[in-house]
């Protein structure tokens, strides 16, 4: 009667760590909700197609002026992007990534970090960014289209390194590769670094 109790509850409690769903981390959303708006932010050239460009720009403004318009647009002008539904794995097989995760976080807790679906109520995002499900011709202020990896710790989660991966309406198909490494200084996280590196 033991040995059968035993099984049951071995089953059981098999049953509940299978179906125990992995979701991505608080600390990652901490990371990303501190950097997706930048990550999003309008260039220089998204600003100059946007449709309110033409209207509020004039040879007469000053250069302090044309920045405190630019920022205006930034800040709500509707644009759109696309954005995949989750956090991909980042590829250690590439050297390149390799090489930057285990140099500029000095080991991450994992190795592996595996690809999870992305909860967009959890985003923090600017309310004048709006997410489509597909760029088309018609589709206007298009920021580009992003992909980002999952957020890697090194062990006492003081570092931070993940990648985002977007491209513009003239090439959907082909991804500018950026990284960012972030550091914990007195319980405020800080960009260490952030640059592009390489086209996929």
């Amino acid at each position: 009667m033991k040995n059968k109790c035993r099984i049951l509850v071995g089953i059981m409690l098999l049953f509940l760590t299978s179906c125990k769903t992995e979701t991505v981390s608080d600390d990652e959303y901490e990371v990303l909700n501190l950097y997706v708006n930048q990550i999003l932010e309008p260039t220089i050239d998204d600003i100059q197609y946007s449709k309110n460009f033409e209207k509020i720009f004039s040879k007469n403004l000053t250069s302090k002026e044309e920045l405190n318009k630019i920022d205006s647009i930034k800040k709500y002008t509707p644009f759109t992007y696309e954005l995949s539904d989750s956090l991909f794995q980042i590829n250690t097989n590439n050297k390149i990534q390799h090489k930057l995760i285990w140099e500029l976080i000095y080991g991450p807790d994992k190795e592996i970090y595996k690809g999870l679906p992305l909860d967009f109520s959890r985003l923090k995002l600017q309310k004048n960014y709006n997410r489509i499900p597909r760029y088309t011709s018609e589709t206007k202020n298009f920021l580009g289209k992003f992909k980002i990896s999952r957020i890697v710790f090194s062990k006492r989660h003081e570092r931070a390194y993940f990648e985002y991966h977007k491209s513009d309406s003239t090439s959907l198909d082909k991804f500018e590769i950026n990284y960012i490494v972030a550091a914990k200084e007195q319980g405020v996280w800080k960009v260490k670094q952030w640059s592009g590196y390489s086209i996929e």
